[in-house]
């Protein structure tokens, strides 16, 4: 048992040898190695160069390009997740507050109560009813150009011929 470690306390490379061969070693100094290499990191480290090839594989080609993608797909993924719920709570804010909804009653010149709420959603309905009046007429004047700009073809239509 004492043949299996040196005087500063590390297992001799003969201990190591056997341990990895699995050579017979009775019970107690078998537990002995194993307890020492729970806690000594050099003797750990001795132990694993045994048991595996000192050379690495290396890939056959570069794998850097593959996972720098994959990196960089993940942080645009992480940066619109994140930013695309801020706008969209942003536009929910802005949203809310133009239609008056964080809006409070007041007392106008009159001393007449008014509601801000009924006050700004009627002038957001006069608002969209301008704007669709305009969208309207400008749908309208766009074809009618449309139809001036035609260019006229001798027998197009049973119409022109009279």
């Amino acid at each position: 048992m004492c043949d299996f470690f040196n005087e500063d306390g590390h297992l001799t490379p003969q201990a190591l040898k056997a341990t990895a061969k699995l050579e017979p070693l009775d019970e107690l100094t078998r537990l002995e190695i194993s307890e020492h290499l729970s806690f000594c990191d050099k003797c750990l480290s001795d132990y694993t160069l045994l048991l595996t090839d000192s050379t690495l594989v290396s890939p056959p080609q570069s794998q850097v390009h593959q996972i720098m993608g994959r990196i960089k797909h993940k942080a645009r993924t992480i940066f619109f997740n994140r930013y695309a719920r801020v706008a969209v709570a942003a536009c929910l804010a802005i949203t809310l507050w133009g239609c008056g909804a964080f809006s409070f009653d007041y007392i106008n010149a009159n001393n007449q109560l008014v509601s801000s709420v009924a006050s700004t959603s009627a002038s957001v309905t006069v608002k969209m009813d301008e704007w669709k009046e305009s969208i309207s007429k400008g749908f309208s004047s766009f074809f009618k150009n449309i139809d001036t700009a035609k260019p006229q073809t001798k027998g197009a239509s049973s119409s022109e011929k009279e």
